[in-house]
């Protein structure tokens, strides 16, 4: 699937739905679109897994959705990597991490 993001926008009907976005789209969307501004601004996301295999992925990304955690697979390098929320200030991943980790899950936060 090459350098793809797939972000999972809700629960219709009881099952996730994706939508495959490339990195640039991805940052496009996410932070503010004047170029100087998206390179000089770090974004965390707090992720809860990595996975060669994507069954594996789908089924963490399902259970934390149904957490109600904003939740999305990165697919990159062939791995699969399953990630919740997009933040520009550290201390907003870090609460979050801290909530995901209440909940038992392990988790570290990336930068993008």
């Amino acid at each position: 699937m090459g350098n793809k993001i797939v972000l999972n926008a809700g629960h219709g009907g009881g099952e996730p739905c994706a939508t495959y976005m490339n990195r640039k789209e991805m940052q496009m969307n996410e932070i503010p679109t004047d170029e100087a501004q998206m390179n000089e601004t770090p974004v965390y996301k707090v992720q809860v897994g990595v996975f060669k295999v994507r069954a594996n992925s789908d089924k963490l990304l399902y259970r934390i959705q149904e957490q109600g955690f904003p939740a999305f697979i990165v697919s990159e390098d062939g791995y699969y990597r399953v990630q919740v929320g997009v933040f520009t200030q550290l201390d907003k991943a870090a609460a979050m991490e801290l909530n995901l980790r209440k909940q038992g899950y392990s988790t570290y936060i990336v930068t993008f």
